[in-house]
C-alpha cells in the first residue's frame, strides 16, 4: 500500500461531519491500531485492508446517529477513489467493499478480513 498519508488528507478533506467528532478522525486512528492489534492475534488477515477499512468505513456518514446506508456509501467511494490513492488488488479491493458495505447490517463473515474489520468496531469500545 502506498500513499496512505493522501488518502487519510482526501478522506479527512471531504468527510461531511465533524472530523473530530464521534466517527471522526481519531475514531478511525482507534480502530487502525486496534487492529494492528487484532492482526497480531490472527496474522492470517490482510493487514492492509484492516487498515484501509479504519479509514473508510464510517466516511461516508452523513451524521452521527441513524445513518444505516454510511456502509454501502464507504463501499462506492471506495470503488470510485482508491485506484488513484492506493494500490492494492482487486481481491483486495472485493474485501475492503465487503466489510464496509456490510458493517453496517451484517455481524460475521466467513472471510476473517471481513470479520476482523467488523469485530475491530466493537473491539474499540474496550481497547482505547
Amino acid at each position: 500500500m502506498n500513499n496512505l498519508d493522501v488518502l487519510i488528507r482526501t478522506v479527512c478533506d471531504n468527510f461531511k461531519l465533524d472530523i473530530n467528532g464521534l466517527h471522526g478522525i481519531y475514531h478511525w486512528r482507534r480502530v487502525e491500531q486496534n487492529g494492528k492489534i487484532l492482526h497480531k492475534l490472527l496474522p492470517e488477515t490482510d493487514l492492509t485492508v484492516i487498515t484501509l477499512f479504519a479509514y473508510i468505513h464510517d466516511s461516508q456518514r452523513i451524521c452521527e446517529d441513524d445513518d444505516d446506508l454510511h456502509g454501502p456509501r464507504a463501499s462506492d467511494w471506495a470503488i470510485e477513489n482508491l485506484g488513484g490513492l492506493v494500490s492494492i488488488s482487486k481481491a483486495q479491493l472485493g474485501l475492503l467493499v465487503e466489510a464496509c458495505y456490510g458493517h453496517t447490517s451484517e455481524l460475521f463473515s466467513e472471510n476473517l478480513t471481513i470479520q476482523a474489520g467488523r469485530q475491530i468496531i466493537f473491539f474499540f469500545f474496550f481497547i482505547k
